[in-house]
């Protein structure tokens, strides 16, 4: 195991205990865990049946997906001062003029 990789996993390992309280925090990790390492057998099967098309192919369809995920990421300030602008509203509504 590289240096990068143990820095990796202490990297995950301390946000997700930032995230999680101590009551779900081992929970929480096996979780995650587990998602990861059935994403990476999926996603190599499917790079594989990908690659018989073109061996190029599963570069350009994982920034594709690179692009698809990325677009909440853009979004969410904007949604985020929405839904400031929403909750300044009702408070404003409640505490009276």
């Amino acid at each position: 195991m590289s240096l990068k990789q143990i820095h990796r996993r202490l990297l995950t390992i301390v946000g997700l205990g930032f995230i999680f309280g101590p009551a779900v925090r081992g929970g929480a990790l096996g979780v995650y865990r587990s998602s990861v390492s059935l994403a990476i057998i999926i996603s190599t099967a499917i790079a594989g049946l990908i690659f018989t098309v073109s061996p190029s192919m599963p570069y350009w369809v994982g920034a594709l997906l690179s692009i698809v995920a990325l677009l909440p990421a853009l979004l969410l300030p904007f949604h985020l001062r929405q839904q400031k602008a929403v909750i300044r509203q009702q408070q404003s509504a409640v505490s009276g003029p």
